[in-house]
């Protein structure tokens, strides 16, 4: 069920319900179509809006129950709304939907709202059903995204790490705390939301453990300048497009190159650029984590968020652009 507390929704519904109003006049055929189409609009809108004010005050209540239980209280609640507004308008207007309004006349509106109502119900939950379905399928491979890692990455890096500890042993454990740092993030925020700090500290951590096997041939240039450290962002979202950036960029150049991260905020969007060089036929790196981190950001963010990648004949700029949050979205295949 959607939030009747919010306003949006709110105005939603309001215009629904007139266009509803058009069509039942338009069915009745009235001699005078103006007048009866004010009363069935006075009508339609006083039964929505008694109904929206009650579901919003007993949305907490209901979301607790089953739910077979709370659609029927819901069924139950705009009938018995419908018949109370009919009850009361024939009362007032004398003449409503064109005869004379009694309580058994009364019972016949009610039972068209507790239909429609009812109708409404079955197609949000199916809407819900279907966006709960994609957002499932989209989670296992977010999931699958961050749980990946790259074998020889990882080899390569123990190999590294084996090398380092009878020459240097306090390298060598500064690289494990790095490359567990790195598993932990991967494994262990699946589906979450980090501060950018975070995100880039953990950036920082794996271009470390890349910097003990390329040496000098990377080298990194970070400019976030007045971007918020507190802007949240979904778990290894930069992590995978940096890792493109070694794999497609500095291993392919012989002299290595320079990684740029710069951002910006612009009004309420966060603009993040990176730059890496690339050589000979090196591709750009189209694979599964730019698929999926830009399938990530489409579902925290919706279409609000983007990810462009532009490239000319020695460089690869991947642009990523997404809204300034402090507090993390509730996800769309997320029930309200």
């Amino acid at each position: 069920m959607p939030d009747l507390c919010d306003l949006r929704v709110v105005l939603a519904l309001v215009l629904s319900m007139q266009i509803l109003a058009c069509v039942l006049t338009l069915v009745m055929s009235p001699v005078d179509f103006w007048l009866q189409l004010s009363r069935v609009s006075l009508y339609v809108q006083a039964v929505a809006l008694s109904s929206s004010i009650l579901l919003c005050a007993l949305r907490p209540h209901l979301a607790r129950w089953r739910p077979a239980f709370a659609t029927s209280a819901i069924l139950a609640l705009v009938a018995g709304t419908a018949y109370a507004v009919a009850v009361l308008s024939g009362c007032l207007l004398g003449d409503l939907l064109g005869r004379a309004c009694t309580v058994e006349h009364a019972a016949r509106p009610a039972l068209i709202a507790a239909l429609l109502t009812g109708v409404g119900l079955r197609y949000l939950y199916l809407q819900h059903a279907l966006t709960q379905r994609v957002h499932d399928e989209l989670r296992l491979r977010i999931d699958a995204l961050q749980a990946r890692i790259r074998p020889h990455f990882l080899f390569n890096t123990l190999n590294t790490i084996a090398a380092l500890i009878r020459g240097q042993p306090r390298l060598a454990e500064t690289a494990l705390e790095n490359l567990a740092d790195l598993f932990r993030a991967s494994l262990g925020q699946q589906g979450s939301f980090v501060t950018l700090a975070d995100e880039v500290s953990l950036c920082l951590h794996y271009l470390d453990l890349e910097r003990l096997r390329l040496g000098t041939r990377l080298r990194v240039e970070w400019s976030l300048g007045n971007v918020p450290e507190a802007a949240l962002l979904p778990a290894l979202t930069l992590q995978p497009l940096v890792e493109n950036a070694i794999c497609h960029g500095i291993e392919t150049c012989r002299e290595g190159g320079t990684i740029h991260l710069q951002g910006r905020l612009d009004h309420d969007m966060i603009i993040l650029c990176l730059c890496y060089p690339r050589c000979g036929d090196a591709g750009p790196g189209h694979g599964l984590a730019m698929s999926n981190t830009r399938q990530r950001l489409a579902l925290s963010f919706g279409a609000k968020a983007r990810l462009e990648l532009r490239q000319t004949e020695h460089t690869c700029e991947v642009t990523l652009a997404f809204p300034y949050l402090s507090k993390a979205p509730i996800s769309k295949g997320e029930s309200a």
